[in-house]
């Protein structure tokens, strides 16, 4: 539902590069280089839009996460596990992502790709008690790439 949409990222993000730069942000550290989170909880006056379209089609309230996530063109996160075999995430591809773009998950490689003309790219879903890396291996231009992330309860 949220395909209809689109483009839920074309006018968010601009500020954040400034915000980023001034030192003064709503966006919180990851536990690896060069990937911060920012819940949509705590984002009043960013990625409206984005937090409309799940308001709109009824997207439950994740139990843990429901946010956006952004990794820094050059950077990999650690290979890690959450060990919760109790969450599911979704990826949901939002801007700045290619085929340099994606996660490693149980050791298979998966691009997270944006849609075309602005729409939302395929989401991934990801059981997060695999080890699992994300990365954002881009070297030709400093882009960001940023995914919409929901956490759900683990059937």
């Amino acid at each position: 539902a949220l395909s209809t949409e689109a483009p839920l990222a074309a006018d968010h993000g601009e500020g954040f590069a400034e915000e980023r730069k001034a030192g003064a942000s709503a966006w919180n550290r990851m536990s690896w280089k060069g990937s911060q989170y920012l819940p949509l909880r705590s984002a009043s006056n960013a990625w409206t839009e984005t937090t409309k379209a799940l308001r709109r089609h009824a997207v439950p309230a994740a139990h843990r996460f429901c946010g956006i996530s952004r990794q820094a063109a050059g950077c990999r996160g650690k290979v890690h596990s959450d060990h919760h075999n109790f969450v599911l995430s979704t990826l949901t591809p939002l801007r700045g992502c290619t085929k340099a773009t994606g996660i490693v998950l149980d050791g298979v490689e998966t691009p997270l790709i944006d849609g075309d003309g602005g729409d939302p790219g395929a989401t991934v879903l990801v059981d997060n008690t695999f080890d699992h890396q994300v990365y954002n291996d881009l070297t030709e231009s400093a882009e960001d790439r940023y995914v919409l992330i929901v956490e759900t309860w683990h059937p």
